[in-house]
């Protein structure tokens, strides 16, 4: 993600490909209604070895070894075409290696499937990466209707509120992401990805101290995965 200066590769500051929030896909539907993994791929008539193959290429994912989860999920995503746990993986290796359209097609699948918005963040990404701005405001209003996961919610803010700082409305942007959760009682990777984000849209619109007081917050609790340090000193902190 572009939006922001993390030292993780990023597409913006919504967390992009190598953030952890999307390398996690275990149980990414927990709490949902929707079948688990193993639920879903019993169903379809998976063997035993089928189900090893897939955690096996979820652990991949989960450590960053994106060609290695790739070759895992191959076999499945050829042999299981309905379900969804195979397309929604399938589409976050996709994501992970840039390739936009086949992951909002895998995800989008995915969703038409479960019903579940877990991915809508992810597609609201892929949809910036494209610069398709009415996609990431339509999936931001079907995820309002549909709300999930706490995390989910912050990191769809974040990519909104990054896609209209890239449309050069940073007033609307910076606004929208002050909505999110900016003192929670207990510190998650999310919460410091908004406060990163405030920092660089604070930044950008010539607010130096709020830009400075988000990017102390940042080099805190995370002093190894941001560059908010280096920030600091280049703001004359």
């Amino acid at each position: 993600m572009t939006n922001g200066r993390p030292r993780r590769s990023q597409h913006s500051a919504g967390g992009g490909p190598n953030s952890k929030a999307h390398k996690r896909h275990k149980s990414q539907n927990a709490g949902s209604g929707v079948p688990s993994a193993r639920k879903q791929l019993r169903a379809a008539g998976a063997s035993l070895n089928d189900e090893r193959r897939f955690e096996a290429a979820e652990d991949a994912l989960e450590h960053g070894r994106v060609p290695e989860a790739k070759k895992w999920l191959r076999p499945l995503r050829a042999k299981f075409e309905d379900v969804a746990a195979i397309r929604e993986l399938w589409g976050i290796i996709a994501y992970h290696d840039q390739e936009w359209e086949l992951a909002e097609d895998e995800l989008a699948t995915g969703f038409v499937l479960t019903g579940s918005p877990i991915h809508h963040a992810v597609r609201m990404d892929i949809a910036r990466a494209r610069r398709d701005y009415l996609a990431v405001d339509r999936l931001w209003r079907e995820l309002k209707d549909k709300p999930t996961r706490t995390d989910v919610m912050v990191e769809a803010r974040i990519v909104r509120a990054s896609a209209l700082a890239d449309q050069g409305n940073l007033d609307d942007a910076l606004e929208f992401a002050m909505k999110g959760p900016k003192r929670p009682d207990r510190i998650r990777d999310h919460h410091i990805r908004l406060w990163y984000t405030l920092g660089d849209l604070e930044e950008r619109s010539g607010n130096l101290p709020q830009a400075r007081r988000w990017f102390k917050k940042v080099a805190q609790f995370d002093r190894d995965s941001y560059d908010a340090r280096e920030r600091l000193a280049d703001l004359g902190t």
